[in-house]
C-alpha cells in the first residue's frame, strides 16, 4: 500500500532530519581581527650621536692668532698611523715643527695633542695644521674641539686617493702639493723636487723627502705614498738614513730632531700675540730707566767735582731711551705677498657688519679685524710670485666671493698678507693714501657701467646724459669721474648737500655739469622726466622711484648698487652651500616691490655687486687710476690720532658728514730694515 507524501509529512520529515547549524556572529567595525602570527617587536631607534665638546658656531677670539701660526709655519709629518677598525676613522700623527720637537696628534672624535699649549686646554697649531693642511677639513670643522663620526668619515672620504696608479712608470706633472709638508710644489724649479721612480711617479719636495728618509730608522727607504722601495738617483737625491733614536730629549721633555732635520731648533716668536711684546717692552723700559737713575746717582756720588747740595735734591740730566719693537710676519706662501702697510681704507659695509646689522648672513666676532683695502711696500714674496719683488710699491684689496669662508682680511695692521692676483703696482705719481681707497669702488663702477650698457644696448656713453647720486660719497665720486673721464659722458648730474656744493668743485673740478641740492630740491623736480641715458644709483637712502622717473624708457639703463639684493646675488656672495632657504623666501617677498616701482616704465634695471676678485676688471680699474681718469677723494687721518679715527669711523657707519673714502695712514717713528 502506497502512501502519498502530503505537505504536512514532508514538513515533518525535514524537521526530523539532521541539519548542521552554523553560528554566524557579526564582528564590530572597531574590533581588530586576531592575527595567526605574533607581531614582531620593532627595534628601538638608534640614539643620536652626541658631540663630546660643545659645538662652536663661530671661531673664538683666540683662534685667529693660532690659525695664522698654523697656516704660515712649516711642519713635517714624520709618521701616520690610521685605524679604521672602529665606528669612525682615527689617525695618529707624529709632527715636527720649527723647533724640531716631535709631537703626537690624535685625530678622533676629540682631537688631541701632547704639546704644552694643548695640555693647558687650548686648541694648538699642530691640530689645526693637521686638520686644515693634511686632511683638508672644512673651515667650520677646523675650530671645533669635538667631531662627530659622520664628520670624520666625510673628511676621510673626500681625501684624494694617492698612489692609486701604481703601474705608472713616468714622472707625473710637477703640480699640486707635497704629500709630506702639504705646501705647493715649485713648477719652475724641478731640481727642488724628487719623484718615485719605482711605482707611483708622484713628486715631493727634495728637502721633505730627505727628512722622511732620515726617520726610517735604518730600514729600507720607501715612498711615503705608495710604500714602494725608493729608487735613489745619486745625482739628485742626497738621502741619508739616520736612526731616530739619536734624537735628543730637550729640557721640556720632548724628543728633538732639529739636528737631523737641518733646522736651528730656536723658537720663532715673531708671529705670537702682541701682548707678549708689549709686556717685554715695558719690562725693558723699566730696566733701562733704573739703569739710568743708578748710573747718574753713582756718577754724582763718585765725582769730586759734582755739586754738593746741603739738604736739597740735585737735578741730573739723563738721556731718555725709547725701546721700539716692530712685530712682523716671517713666513709667506708661494702665491702671496707680505705688504708693509702705509695706508688702509674703511668701508661703511664693514661697520654695519660689525654692528650686527647683517646677522642674517654674517655673525660678527669681537675684536673685529677691519679693512679690506690697503697700500704699502712689498717686503717678501712667495716662490710663485712673478710680478712683484721686495721693495715694490703696491696696492690692492682682499675680497673674494663667496665671502666669510676664512679669517677676515684685517688689513688695518702694520703688515698684511695678500694674494698676488689681488694686487696692482702703485703708480709713482700717486701717494699711498690715494691708492688705499680706490680699488673696490673703481672695480664696482667698471662692472656696473659695462653691465648697464649691455643691458640697454648702448655701445657708448659719449655725449649722453648720466645721473650719479651722492657725488661726494665714495662710490659717487668715482662714478662721476669714470662716466665723465673714462666713458666720455656729455652731461653728468649728481646730488649733494648744501655744505658740499662749493667743496665738490674744489675736489673734482669740471666733472659735474649739474649739481642738485638734495636738501632743498627733489631730483624729479630738477631733472626732466625720461631724459637720462644712464642712472647709477649709489645711495640706499635715496628714493629709487625718482631714479626710475628720470631714466629713458626702453633705451635707458638703471643700475642699483645700494638696494636690497636679489636671491641670485646673495647666493653668489655667500655661496649656494650656505644660502638658507628662508632667506630666499624673504628676498622673493621683497622683490615684487621693485617690480611695482618699475611697472610700466620699460626701464632696463638690474642690481650689481662688485667683484674685485675678477682679475680682468681689476686691471681695467688699475689702468683708469694710473691714467688719472679716476682719483681719490679721501678723508685722511693718522692712525696715531685715535679721536680722529673714531670720528671718521662714526661717519662711515652713519653715512653722513663725510666726503669720499675713509683712509687711515700709518706713520712710523722708526723704520726698521726687513730681516
Amino acid at each position: 500500500m502506497s502512501t502519498s507524501a502530503t505537505p504536512q509529512r514532508r514538513k515533518r520529515a525535514l524537521s526530523d532530519s539532521s541539519v548542521e547549524i552554523v553560528e554566524v556572529r557579526s564582528v564590530g567595525k572597531n574590533k581588530k581581527r586576531q592575527k595567526t602570527t605574533e607581531k614582531q617587536p620593532t627595534p628601538p631607534p638608534e640614539p643620536e650621536e652626541k658631540r663630546r665638546r660643545v659645538f662652536r658656531s663661530a671661531p673664538p677670539k683666540a683662534f685667529n692668532a693660532v690659525w695664522q701660526r698654523a697656516t704660515s709655519e712649516r711642519f713635517f709629518v714624520l709618521k701616520r698611523e690610521r685605524d679604521d677598525a672602529g665606528d669612525c676613522p682615527q689617525e695618529l700623527f707624529q709632527l715636527a715643527g720649527t723647533t724640531g720637537n716631535v709631537y703626537s696628534i690624535q685625530i678622533s672624535r676629540e682631537p688631541s695633542c701632547n704639546c704644552p699649549h694643548a695640555l693647558k686646554g687650548n686648541q694648538c697649531k699642530h691640530t689645526i695644521y693637521i686638520l686644515h693642511r693634511v686632511l683638508k677639513a672644512p673651515y667650520h670643522l677646523v675650530y671645533q674641539l669635538g667631531l662627530l663620526s659622520s664628520e670624520l668619515r666625510q673628511i676621510y672620504d673626500k681625501l684624494p686617493q694617492r698612489g692609486a696608479d701604481d703601474d705608472a712608470k713616468n714622472r707625473k706633472a710637477v703640480e699640486g702639493e707635497c704629500a709630506i709638508c702639504y705646501m705647493d710644489l715649485d713648477q719652475k724649479d724641478k731640481k727642488s723636487t724628487v719623484w718615485c721612480r719605482a711605482a707611483c711617479g708622484q713628486n715631493l719636495h727634495k728637502v721633505c723627502f730627505d727628512t722622511w728618509a732620515r726617520t726610517c730608522s735604518g730600514c729600507a727607504v720607501t715612498c711615503p705614498l705608495c710604500r714602494s722601495s725608493w729608487e735613489m738617483d745619486e745625482r739628485t737625491d742626497a738621502v741619508a738614513s739616520v736612526d731616530t733614536s739619536r734624537g735628543v730629549e730637550g729640557e721640556d721633555g720632548y724628543l728633538n730632531v732639529a739636528d737631523q732635520l737641518g733646522i736651528s731648533g730656536e723658537r720663532d716668536d715673531s708671529s705670537y700675540h702682541n701682548r707678549y711684546w708689549d709686556h717685554m717692552e715695558s719690562r725693558m723700559e723699566r730696566y733701562y730707566r733704573g739703569r739710568r737713575r743708578s748710573s747718574a746717582w753713582n756718577w754724582a756720588a763718585s765725582d769730586p767735582e759734582a755739586p754738593k747740595g746741603s739738604g736739597e735734591t740735585q737735578k741730573i740730566n739723563t738721556t731718555t731711551q725709547v725701546v721700539y719693537t716692530e712685530v712682523y710676519p716671517c713666513h709667506v706662501f708661494n702665491n702671496t705677498v707680505i705688504l708693509r702697510v702705509h695706508a688702509f681704507n674703511f668701508t661703511p659695509a664693514e661697520f654695519r657688519g660689525t654692528a650686527g646689522e647683517m646677522k642674517l648672513i654674517f655673525k660678527p666676532v669681537y675684536p673685529s679685524q677691519l679693512a679690506m683695502e690697503s697700500s704699502g711696500e712689498v717686503v717678501a714674496v712667495g716662490s710663485a710670485v712673478k710680478n712683484f719683488k721686495a721693495g715694490d710699491a703696491a696696492y690692492g684689496v682682499s675680497f673674494e666671493k663667496p665671502v666669510f669662508r676664512g679669517p677676515p682680511a684685517g688689513l688695518a695692521s702694520e703688515y698684511a698678507v695678500l694674494d698676488e692676483r689681488m694686487l696692482l703696482p702703485k703708480p709713482t705719481h700717486l701717494s699711498f693714501a690715494d691708492m688705499a681707497c680706490l680699488t673696490g669702488v673703481t672695480v664696482t663702477a667698471v662692472q656696473a657701467f659695462r653691465r648697464g650698457m649691455r643691458l640697454s644696448g648702448q655701445q657708448s656713453l659719449e655725449g649722453k646724459t648720466v645721473f650719479v647720486g651722492g657725488g661726494p660719497s665714495a662710490t659717487g665720486s668715482v662714478g662721476v669721474q669714470y662716466a665723465k673721464n673714462a666713458l666720455g659722458a656729455g652731461t653728468v648730474i649728481t646730488t649733494l648737500s648744501t655744505g658740499k656744493m662749493a667743496l665738490i668743485d674744489e675736489l673734482l673740478p669740471g666733472v659735474e655739469d649739474e649739481k642738485i641740492d638734495c636738501t632743498k630740491t627733489k631730483v624729479a623736480e630738477a631733472v626732466p622726466k625720461d631724459s637720462v641715458d644712464f642712472t647709477y644709483h649709489t645711495q640706499a637712502t635715496a628714493p629709487l622711484n625718482e631714479s626710475v622717473g628720470i631714466t629713458k624708457p626702453g633705451a635707458g639703463a638703471l643700475i642699483n648698487i645700494a638696494g636690497i639684493p636679489g636671491k641670485e646675488i646673495v647666493c653668489e656672495m655667500i655661496g649656494a652651500d650656505r644660502f638658507p632657504w628662508w632667506l630666499g623666501i624673504a628676498l622673493e617677498v621683497v622683490h615684487p616691490w621693485y617690480e611695482w616701482l618699475l611697472l610700466g616704465s620699460n626701464v632696463k634695471y638690474t642690481m650689481v655687486s662688485g667683484s674685485p676678485d675678477v682679475r680682468k676688471d681689476l686691471e681695467i680699474a688699475g689702468e683708469a687710476i694710473a691714467r688719472g681718469q679716476v682719483k681719490a677723494v679721501p678723508t685722511t687721518v693718522d692712525f696715531d690720532d685715535l679721536e680722529a679715527v673714531r670720528r671718521v669711523c662714526s661717519m662711515a657707519h652713519t653715512g653722513k658728514g663725510g666726503v669720499g673714502q675713509i683712509v687711515v695712514r700709518i706713520r712710523r717713528a722708526l723704520h726698521m730694515a726687513w730681516p
